[in-house]
């Protein structure tokens, strides 16, 4: 998928055109000394990231979803799910606070984040991620 089809992704998701781009930079080392800017061609244009975010109608907790565009060709399929298992060796409330999920498509890495002032349900970021993975399938 090229830089063009993120933003039409992005698009879709959205539902909208983006009211700006989001431009992020960032220490060189972190990005193995290849860039400063993460954007298309390491300048302060053509981001390669965006994030949409979605708010419950209680404001008690908010779903993140992350767009990061990537040159190389990673596939689909899911790379990170947030595991609960040894959490009972934390003591502390904020362990559930917080769901995550990281899935790609093509060269877009989708990172789905869900934050709650209590108790992240795990079942929403399910749903958040399968509705992704729906328009990719019918769209892309």
């Amino acid at each position: 998928m090229g830089y063009s089809g993120q933003i039409a992704l992005y698009r879709s998701v959205a539902g909208s055109t983006p009211k700006g781009e989001t431009l992020t930079i960032t220490n060189k080392k972190l990005t193995f000394d290849k860039r400063e800017w993460l954007t298309l061609e390491n300048k302060n244009k053509d981001s390669t990231q965006d994030v949409l975010i979605f708010e419950s109608t209680d404001k008690k907790s908010l779903i993140n979803v992350h767009l990061a565009y990537t040159d190389n060709y990673i596939g689909e399929d899911a790379i990170l799910r947030e595991v609960t298992v040894g959490d009972d060796q934390i003591d502390s409330d904020l362990k559930n606070n917080t769901d995550l999920m990281i899935i790609s498509f093509k060269n877009i890495v989708i990172t789905v984040v869900q934050t709650a002032e209590v108790k992240a349900d795990i079942d929403i970021t399910h749903v958040f991620v399968e509705s992704v993975i729906n328009i990719l399938k019918e769209n892309y």
